[in-house]
């Protein structure tokens, strides 16, 4: 058993070794931010995971400014908490992979990312088809187009 002195003496080098930790997982939700800002999808996209203390939810969204990856619990309806700004906790764990699961819950936030992409371009198919056989009944009208695709 460790003497009260003994363990104040470990605490400063333990403690910087868990800072260094923490601000090198900010690191890297940084750098993920700023490479899904960089793609520009445009839409948002949301995963929900469980940690032993509960259900949260991933979102990347817009917020005030800018886009930026947000966390909440599940069962609170306002998940405009950026990451970064989260507890040490929350950000270290959505880069723990889920029994059962095969990838970080960050990491399937970027899939989720790429698949509502997919998502959104299927549901605006419609509203494609329709300005376009607008556009057509217009230039049939004598409306020629000056510079559509």
């Amino acid at each position: 058993m460790q003497t009260v002195e003994q363990a104040l003496a470990l605490i400063p080098g333990r403690r910087d070794i868990l800072n260094r930790i923490d601000d090198r997982l900010s690191h890297v939700i940084r750098y993920v931010e700023r490479v899904l800002n960089e793609l520009k999808p445009g839409f948002p996209a949301e995963i929900s995971y469980e940690v032993p203390d509960g259900k949260y939810v991933l979102r990347f969204g817009k917020h005030k400014n800018g886009w930026c990856i947000m966390h909440g619990a599940e069962d609170v309806e306002d998940h405009d908490v950026p990451l970064i700004s989260a507890s040490r906790q929350a950000r270290s764990e959505v880069f723990l992979i889920p029994e059962g699961e095969h990838q970080t819950p960050v990491e399937r936030l970027i899939v989720a990312v790429a698949e509502s992409l997919d998502e959104y371009a299927k549901e605006r198919s419609p509203q494609l088809e329709n300005a376009m056989r607008l556009a057509a009944m217009l230039e049939a009208s004598g409306f020629p187009d000056s510079g559509g695709q």
